[in-house]
């Protein structure tokens, strides 16, 4: 009887951990299929409450528009910084972005950061130095195909 009784205690923490696996999945799927990073708005007044003094109101989407666009360090103060460098997840027809001199024509540089938040936050860092600092085109990878963390 004894050996009955943890047979089935075994099974009850087997099902337990399945049925939560499987529920976390869910919760996973579901949850990712619906998120947006897109804040909506109607005006610019929306963006500058809910994103940043310096965001505007695309209209075309009626979403706010990435006030960093251009460089964290150049919406900081436009007039002191120039804006940062093109990479390859840019389109280089937009103005967000300059592209770099032929003397400073390097190769992108790839920042594999890892999943440590303290790496994330460094390789943002090294990010705003390459390419708005010393023009060096980088971009941020996450790991998967198509797939970036970069600012």
């Amino acid at each position: 009887i004894h050996k009955m009784l943890q047979w089935k205690k075994a099974a009850i923490v087997r099902t337990n951990v399945c049925s939560s696996t499987v529920a976390f999945t869910i919760v996973v799927l579901c949850s990712s299929s619906f998120t947006s990073a897109a804040v909506p708005c109607a005006d610019d007044g929306t963006c500058h409450e809910l994103v940043h003094a310096n965001s505007s109101c695309d209209k075309s989407t009626n979403t706010c528009l990435n006030p960093f666009a251009s460089g964290c360090l150049n919406a900081y103060d436009p007039e002191l910084y120039e804006k940062r460098v093109c990479n390859s997840d840019d389109d280089h027809r937009s103005d967000a972005c300059s592209i770099a001199d032929e003397l400073m024509d390097y190769f992108e540089i790839r920042i594999v950061p890892g999943n440590w938040e303290s790496s994330i936050m460094t390789s943002w860092v090294l990010q705003i130095l390459l390419s708005e600092l010393l023009h060096v085109p980088c971009t941020i990878e996450a790991g998967g195909v198509d797939e970036s963390t970069g600012m």
